[in-house]
């Protein structure tokens, strides 16, 4: 079974420092949204927020990552 963690909070609290050592820890992929927007900035693409964008090319990420012989995620809203 395949599991999907996101961390959320405020910042300087410590979710990239435990999402890192969860993920070595136990071998899973890890997937950071601020890096996925400075990329997409910094491609030209994007000039401004790109709101939820990050957060489903993550989605995505994790997807085939998680589901890699096609597979679906359960999403829940």
């Amino acid at each position: 079974m395949t599991t999907l963690v996101a961390f959320g909070g405020l910042p300087g609290t410590g979710k990239t420092l435990i999402a890192r050592e969860v993920a070595r820890e136990v071998n899973a992929v890890y997937v950071r949204i601020d890096s996925i927007e400075q990329a997409s900035r910094a491609s030209g693409v994007l000039h401004k927020t790109i709101d939820d964008a990050g957060y489903r090319v993550a989605y995505v990420i994790a997807e085939d990552n998680l589901c890699p012989s096609g597979g679906r995620l359960a999403h829940s809203s």
